[in-house]
């Protein structure tokens, strides 16, 4: 019985040794790793990126933020975005197209003197002299508007004299008699139909500022469509530029383990992004000129 106890107890002092020993191992192992080249590599990564947008031919007025991170076991992970250039003194280019838009729908039913000041608001605007902020509109649109707005004024106080001057004719027309009365109520009749073709005529003009308003807003919306492309074909040429990038120099992390990977993450803070996920031996056999890299990565949208 003592003698078990006894290889009972070695055992386990034997187990305890190992365990210790192996953590000690684990610790030391942890501890003394060196992720200073991978650091090195990833800071001249980034600067290639960077000089590739400076001497980009497609992109030379492009800018982008690098960033880059190490995942022990994992591989390298690069962060890509565009710098966006659009924001002057705390306005988005968009911005200004939605405040037109929202006047050219309210224009038909506000009041015109309202919509006096806010064309005047969108002139004064346009004419001051921002050394980096440039709004630009369209002058037909605003001759046309002030021209259509004054005939609607006219007809709408020309009904306004006419019903003034009908309510006159009525209130005589109570007190009078013999070819007095006849007069008034021939002068009645022409008032009627003078209203009748003021109205008609407002009608008109109201219905003409509808739909130069619609046209107004339809051609902001096609500007807006138009440079949303533009700003999705910018984004495309940037990534590309990236991806080659990445597969004409990326054996410049030649410090990261063969085993792991590298992720280019391509986006706004605000969208989701494009990730590709790449093998180091895609990027070290690949030449940006004979090759698609996107071929070669595990590509996805989050």
């Amino acid at each position: 019985m003592n003698i078990q106890n006894s290889i009972r107890r070695r055992n386990l002092i034997l187990h305890l040794v190992a365990v210790i020993t192996a953590s000690a191992i684990a610790v030391y192992s942890f501890a003394d790793q060196d992720y200073e080249p991978i650091r090195k590599d990833i800071n001249i990564m980034i600067g290639v990126i960077k000089s590739a947008f400076k001497n980009g031919e497609d992109c030379r007025s492009c800018r982008v933020r690098v960033t880059g991170h190490y995942l022990a076991n994992q591989g390298v992970v690069f962060h890509v975005r565009p710098a966006s250039r659009g924001h002057l003194h705390g306005f988005r280019a968009s911005d200004f197209d939605v405040n037109v838009e929202a006047i050219a729908e309210g224009m038909a039913a506000i009041p015109l003197v309202v919509e006096d000041v806010l064309e005047g608001v969108e002139m004064s605007l346009a004419d001051d002299d921002f050394s980096s902020f440039r709004i630009r509109t369209d002058g037909d649109w605003s001759r046309e508007s002030r021209t259509a707005r004054q005939a609607l004024r006219e007809a709408r106080s020309a009904l306004r004299e006419a019903r003034r001057e009908l309510r006159e004719v009525e209130i005589e027309a109570i007190h009078a008699g013999g070819d007095e009365l006849t007069e008034l109520e021939q002068r009645e009749t022409e008032i009627l139909q003078e209203l009748e073709r003021l109205s008609q005529k407002e009608t008109q003009i109201k219905a003409d500022l509808a739909d130069r308003v619609k046209a107004r807003k339809d051609a902001i919306k096609e500007k807006r469509a138009q440079r949303r492309e533009i700003n999705r074909q910018q984004l495309q040429d940037m990534e590309t530029l990236v991806l080659n990038t990445f597969c004409d120099y990326g054996n410049t992390m030649r410090n990261l383990p063969k085993k792991e990977h590298i992720s280019v993450i391509f986006g706004r803070h605000e969208e989701a992004s494009n990730i590709h996920v790449f093998r180091q031996a895609d990027l070290d056999a690949c030449d940006s000129s004979q090759t698609d890299i996107r071929d070669h990565a595990l590509s996805y949208v989050f």
